[in-house]
Protein backbone atom coordinates (compact mmCIF):
# COMPACT_ATOMS: atom_id res chain seq x y z
CA UNK A 1 0.00 0.00 0.00
CA UNK A 2 1.19 3.04 -1.03
CA UNK A 3 2.81 5.48 1.70
CA UNK A 4 0.18 8.47 3.20
CA UNK A 5 0.79 11.66 4.21
CA UNK A 6 0.69 12.82 8.17
CA UNK A 7 0.90 16.74 9.86
CA UNK A 8 1.67 15.86 13.41
CA UNK A 9 0.06 19.50 14.82
CA UNK A 10 1.43 20.76 18.19
CA UNK A 11 -0.10 23.70 20.43
CA UNK A 12 2.32 25.12 22.35
CA UNK A 13 2.96 27.96 25.16
CA UNK A 14 5.82 28.32 27.22
CA UNK A 15 6.96 25.22 27.00
CA UNK A 16 10.03 25.22 25.25
CA UNK A 17 12.32 22.83 26.79
CA UNK A 18 9.20 20.11 26.40
CA UNK A 19 8.37 20.81 23.20
CA UNK A 20 11.68 20.08 22.01
CA UNK A 21 11.79 16.57 23.51
CA UNK A 22 8.91 16.20 22.10
CA UNK A 23 10.18 17.18 18.82
CA UNK A 24 13.15 14.83 19.49
CA UNK A 25 10.59 12.04 19.64
CA UNK A 26 8.92 12.71 16.98
CA UNK A 27 12.11 12.52 15.01
CA UNK A 28 12.26 8.62 15.79
CA UNK A 29 8.52 8.47 15.22
CA UNK A 30 8.90 9.51 11.77
CA UNK A 31 11.75 7.57 10.87
CA UNK A 32 9.81 4.25 12.21
CA UNK A 33 7.11 5.41 10.02
CA UNK A 34 9.29 5.90 6.61
CA UNK A 35 7.98 2.91 5.10
CA UNK A 36 3.93 4.44 5.66
CA UNK A 37 3.88 7.65 6.09
CA UNK A 38 5.52 11.02 5.31
CA UNK A 39 4.91 13.01 8.06
CA UNK A 40 5.39 16.52 8.51
CA UNK A 41 4.65 19.00 11.64
CA UNK A 42 2.26 22.32 12.70
CA UNK A 43 3.73 23.96 15.63
CA UNK A 44 0.84 26.95 16.77
CA UNK A 45 2.65 29.13 18.94
CA UNK A 46 0.24 30.83 21.60
CA UNK A 47 2.86 33.19 22.74
CA UNK A 48 2.72 36.81 21.22
CA UNK A 49 5.96 36.86 21.34
CA UNK A 50 6.65 33.85 19.22
CA UNK A 51 8.93 32.53 22.34
CA UNK A 52 8.48 28.77 20.34
CA UNK A 53 10.05 30.00 16.90
CA UNK A 54 13.78 29.32 17.65
CA UNK A 55 12.63 25.56 18.29
CA UNK A 56 10.53 25.25 15.54
CA UNK A 57 13.81 26.86 13.14
CA UNK A 58 16.05 24.20 15.12
CA UNK A 59 13.84 21.20 13.70
CA UNK A 60 12.90 22.33 10.43
CA UNK A 61 14.62 19.75 8.09
CA UNK A 62 13.95 17.02 10.08
CA UNK A 63 10.85 15.85 8.22
CA UNK A 64 9.51 14.84 5.01
CA UNK A 65 6.92 17.43 5.34
CA UNK A 66 8.48 19.67 7.01
CA UNK A 67 7.96 22.28 10.30
CA UNK A 68 5.34 24.95 9.86
CA UNK A 69 5.50 27.72 12.54
CA UNK A 70 2.07 30.03 13.20
CA UNK A 71 1.52 32.02 16.08
CA UNK A 72 -1.56 32.57 18.04
CA UNK A 73 -1.07 34.72 21.07
CA UNK A 74 -4.52 35.19 21.82
CA UNK A 75 -4.31 32.63 25.43
CA UNK A 76 -7.29 30.84 23.80
CA UNK A 77 -6.71 27.21 23.42
CA UNK A 78 -9.29 27.19 20.85
CA UNK A 79 -8.44 29.35 18.51
CA UNK A 80 -4.51 27.86 18.60
CA UNK A 81 -5.86 24.59 18.24
CA UNK A 82 -8.52 25.67 15.09
CA UNK A 83 -5.15 27.02 13.59
CA UNK A 84 -3.66 23.80 13.99
CA UNK A 85 -6.38 21.84 12.18
CA UNK A 86 -6.38 24.06 9.13
CA UNK A 87 -2.71 24.25 9.07
CA UNK A 88 -2.40 19.78 8.92
CA UNK A 89 -5.16 19.78 6.63
CA UNK A 90 -3.45 21.86 4.42
CA UNK A 91 -0.06 19.72 5.06
CA UNK A 92 -1.20 15.92 4.43
CA UNK A 93 -4.00 13.19 4.49
CA UNK A 94 -4.03 13.04 8.18
CA UNK A 95 -4.08 15.26 11.17
CA UNK A 96 -2.30 14.07 13.92
CA UNK A 97 -2.82 15.66 17.21
CA UNK A 98 -0.41 15.70 20.25
CA UNK A 99 -0.03 17.66 23.62
CA UNK A 100 3.78 19.80 24.21
CA UNK A 101 3.77 18.08 27.02
CA UNK A 102 3.29 14.55 25.66
CA UNK A 103 5.98 12.16 24.49
CA UNK A 104 4.80 9.13 21.84
CA UNK A 105 6.26 5.69 21.50
CA UNK A 106 8.61 5.23 18.39
CA UNK A 107 5.70 3.67 16.87
CA UNK A 108 2.36 5.89 17.50
CA UNK A 109 1.88 6.78 13.68
CA UNK A 110 2.86 3.13 12.93
CA UNK A 111 0.19 1.73 15.29
CA UNK A 112 -2.80 4.65 14.10
CA UNK A 113 -2.28 3.98 10.89
CA UNK A 114 -2.85 -0.10 11.17
CA UNK A 115 -5.63 0.25 13.00
CA UNK A 116 -7.32 2.98 10.40
CA UNK A 117 -5.96 0.40 7.58
CA UNK A 118 -7.99 -2.31 9.24
CA UNK A 119 -10.92 -1.01 10.33
CA UNK A 120 -11.56 2.20 7.51
CA UNK A 121 -12.28 4.92 10.80
CA UNK A 122 -12.17 8.53 9.95
CA UNK A 123 -10.63 9.24 13.90
CA UNK A 124 -8.35 6.61 15.83
CA UNK A 125 -7.34 7.57 19.32
CA UNK A 126 -4.26 5.61 21.40
CA UNK A 127 -3.82 5.11 25.20
CA UNK A 128 -2.56 8.07 27.10
CA UNK A 129 -0.82 6.40 30.15
CA UNK A 130 0.75 9.80 32.65
CA UNK A 131 3.50 7.96 34.50
CA UNK A 132 4.78 9.65 38.07
CA UNK A 133 7.59 11.76 37.66
CA UNK A 134 10.55 10.93 39.58
CA UNK A 135 10.90 11.63 43.57
CA UNK A 136 6.46 11.96 43.08
CA UNK A 137 5.03 11.30 46.53
CA UNK A 138 3.64 8.40 47.36
CA UNK A 139 0.30 8.77 47.45
CA UNK A 140 0.02 10.13 43.73
CA UNK A 141 0.58 6.40 42.82
CA UNK A 142 -0.79 4.28 45.34
CA UNK A 143 -4.04 6.45 44.86
CA UNK A 144 -5.90 7.03 41.52
CA UNK A 145 -4.84 10.43 40.86
CA UNK A 146 -2.75 9.40 37.42
CA UNK A 147 -5.38 6.97 35.77
CA UNK A 148 -5.75 6.62 31.74
CA UNK A 149 -9.20 7.75 31.39
CA UNK A 150 -8.32 7.35 27.33
CA UNK A 151 -8.63 3.48 27.07
CA UNK A 152 -10.67 0.72 25.12
CA UNK A 153 -10.46 -2.34 22.88
CA UNK A 154 -8.02 -2.15 19.97
CA UNK A 155 -9.87 -1.40 17.09
CA UNK A 156 -13.41 -0.85 18.86
CA UNK A 157 -14.82 2.64 19.12
CA UNK A 158 -13.56 4.58 22.52
CA UNK A 159 -15.55 6.25 25.02
CA UNK A 160 -13.27 9.64 24.97
CA UNK A 161 -11.18 11.07 22.42
CA UNK A 162 -8.02 13.04 23.54
CA UNK A 163 -6.47 16.13 21.48
CA UNK A 164 -3.27 14.74 23.05
CA UNK A 165 -3.37 11.34 20.87
CA UNK A 166 -6.09 11.05 17.82
CA UNK A 167 -5.40 11.00 14.53
CA UNK A 168 -8.23 12.45 11.71
CA UNK A 169 -9.20 12.28 8.20
CA UNK A 170 -7.97 16.03 6.78
CA UNK A 171 -10.71 14.78 4.35
CA UNK A 172 -13.48 14.43 7.52
CA UNK A 173 -12.28 17.62 8.51
CA UNK A 174 -12.92 19.46 5.36
CA UNK A 175 -16.27 18.04 4.60
CA UNK A 176 -17.37 18.91 8.22
CA UNK A 177 -16.77 22.85 8.56
CA UNK A 178 -18.87 23.25 11.52
CA UNK A 179 -16.86 20.39 13.86
CA UNK A 180 -13.90 22.76 15.18
CA UNK A 181 -13.41 24.16 18.97
CA UNK A 182 -15.61 25.83 20.86
CA UNK A 183 -14.02 28.95 20.96
CA UNK A 184 -16.20 29.97 24.44
CA UNK A 185 -13.94 27.12 26.13
CA UNK A 186 -10.79 27.98 24.93
CA UNK A 187 -9.93 29.61 28.50
CA UNK A 188 -12.23 27.08 30.26
CA UNK A 189 -10.82 24.01 29.01
CA UNK A 190 -13.37 21.33 27.97
CA UNK A 191 -13.40 22.05 24.63
CA UNK A 192 -11.73 18.89 23.20
CA UNK A 193 -14.90 17.05 25.33
CA UNK A 194 -17.07 19.41 22.95
CA UNK A 195 -15.24 18.23 19.96
CA UNK A 196 -15.32 14.92 19.95
CA UNK A 197 -19.15 15.08 21.20
CA UNK A 198 -20.34 17.10 18.07
CA UNK A 199 -18.48 14.71 16.20
CA UNK A 200 -19.80 11.63 16.95
CA UNK A 201 -22.76 13.16 16.60
CA UNK A 202 -21.93 13.78 13.07
CA UNK A 203 -21.06 10.65 12.13
CA UNK A 204 -17.40 10.29 12.65
CA UNK A 205 -16.03 6.24 12.68
CA UNK A 206 -13.95 6.49 16.18
CA UNK A 207 -11.76 3.46 16.91
CA UNK A 208 -9.11 2.63 20.14
CA UNK A 209 -5.54 1.67 19.41
CA UNK A 210 -3.76 0.20 22.25
CA UNK A 211 -0.11 0.07 21.00
CA UNK A 212 -0.44 3.99 19.97
CA UNK A 213 0.45 5.00 23.50
CA UNK A 214 1.32 8.72 24.41
CA UNK A 215 3.00 9.20 27.52
CA UNK A 216 1.73 12.52 29.33
CA UNK A 217 4.57 13.85 31.22
CA UNK A 218 3.93 15.62 34.62
CA UNK A 219 6.11 18.42 36.09
CA UNK A 220 6.99 17.95 39.62
CA UNK A 221 4.82 21.36 40.42
CA UNK A 222 2.01 19.11 39.59
CA UNK A 223 2.49 16.27 41.98
CA UNK A 224 1.50 18.66 44.99
CA UNK A 225 -1.91 17.65 46.35
CA UNK A 226 -2.87 20.96 46.33
CA UNK A 227 -2.77 21.21 42.76
CA UNK A 228 -4.52 17.80 42.37
CA UNK A 229 -7.25 18.91 44.52
CA UNK A 230 -7.82 21.95 42.44
CA UNK A 231 -7.20 20.07 38.98
CA UNK A 232 -9.87 17.82 40.13
CA UNK A 233 -12.41 21.06 41.24
CA UNK A 234 -11.73 22.32 37.76
CA UNK A 235 -12.55 19.14 36.37
CA UNK A 236 -15.91 18.43 38.02
CA UNK A 237 -16.99 22.53 36.66
CA UNK A 238 -15.61 21.67 33.35
CA UNK A 239 -18.21 18.17 33.01
CA UNK A 240 -20.79 20.61 33.85
CA UNK A 241 -19.87 23.25 31.27
CA UNK A 242 -18.98 20.68 28.49
CA UNK A 243 -22.07 18.59 29.04
CA UNK A 244 -24.76 21.77 29.18
CA UNK A 245 -22.39 22.86 25.77
CA UNK A 246 -23.13 19.57 24.04
CA UNK A 247 -26.46 19.45 25.09
CA UNK A 248 -26.10 15.91 26.99
CA UNK A 249 -27.62 16.44 30.22
CA UNK A 250 -30.78 18.35 32.15
CA UNK A 251 -29.67 20.38 34.30
CA UNK A 252 -32.04 18.51 37.21
CA UNK A 253 -29.89 15.20 36.14
CA UNK A 254 -26.92 17.21 36.99
CA UNK A 255 -27.87 18.27 40.29
CA UNK A 256 -28.54 14.46 40.77
CA UNK A 257 -25.17 13.08 39.43
CA UNK A 258 -23.21 15.83 41.27
CA UNK A 259 -25.25 14.92 44.27
CA UNK A 260 -24.61 11.24 44.02
CA UNK A 261 -20.53 11.60 43.54
CA UNK A 262 -20.58 14.02 46.73
CA UNK A 263 -22.33 11.40 48.53
CA UNK A 264 -19.71 8.83 47.11
CA UNK A 265 -17.11 10.54 47.67
CA UNK A 266 -18.15 11.69 51.20
CA UNK A 267 -18.81 7.65 52.17
CA UNK A 268 -16.13 6.36 50.42
CA UNK A 269 -13.17 6.40 53.03
CA UNK A 270 -15.82 4.62 55.49
CA UNK A 271 -16.96 2.28 53.32
CA UNK A 272 -12.90 1.20 52.36
CA UNK A 273 -11.90 1.26 56.02
CA UNK A 274 -14.94 -1.30 57.08
CA UNK A 275 -13.49 -3.38 54.23
CA UNK A 276 -10.36 -3.61 55.47
CA UNK A 277 -8.52 -1.30 52.94
CA UNK A 278 -6.52 1.82 53.30
CA UNK A 279 -9.15 5.00 53.34
CA UNK A 280 -7.43 6.85 50.38
CA UNK A 281 -8.00 9.85 52.22
CA UNK A 282 -6.37 12.14 49.74
CA UNK A 283 -8.50 10.69 46.85
CA UNK A 284 -11.48 10.94 48.89
CA UNK A 285 -10.76 14.37 49.59
CA UNK A 286 -9.88 15.31 45.49
CA UNK A 287 -13.30 13.64 45.01
CA UNK A 288 -15.22 15.99 47.24
CA UNK A 289 -13.21 18.76 45.01
CA UNK A 290 -14.58 17.26 41.88
CA UNK A 291 -18.41 16.70 42.93
CA UNK A 292 -18.29 20.61 44.45
CA UNK A 293 -17.13 21.69 40.83
CA UNK A 294 -20.14 20.07 39.11
CA UNK A 295 -22.20 21.76 41.52
CA UNK A 296 -20.80 24.88 41.50
CA UNK A 297 -21.49 24.78 37.73
CA UNK A 298 -25.12 25.11 38.57
CA UNK A 299 -25.36 27.95 40.25
CA UNK A 300 -23.38 29.67 37.41
CA UNK A 301 -19.30 29.35 38.44
CA UNK A 302 -16.82 29.01 35.47
CA UNK A 303 -13.31 27.99 36.32
CA UNK A 304 -10.33 28.76 33.79
CA UNK A 305 -8.23 26.12 32.92
CA UNK A 306 -5.00 26.30 35.15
Amino acid sequence: MNPTSVSVVICTYHRNGPLERLLLALVAVSASASSVADIGVVIVDDDADGGARVIADRFAESFALGVRYERSGLRNISVARNKALAAGIEMADWVAMIDDDCLPVDEWIVALIEVQRRTDADAVTGSCPTPAPPNAPSWLTSQPFLTDAVNGVDGQEPEFGATKNTMIRSRWLVDHPEIRFERSLGRLGGEDTVFFYRARDAGLVHRFSAAASVAEMVPAERTTFRYNVRTRYWYGNSQYVTTMVAGRATRRRWALRGSRRMGEALVSPIWRIAHGRAPQWRWATAEVACAAGMLAGLVGIRVNHH
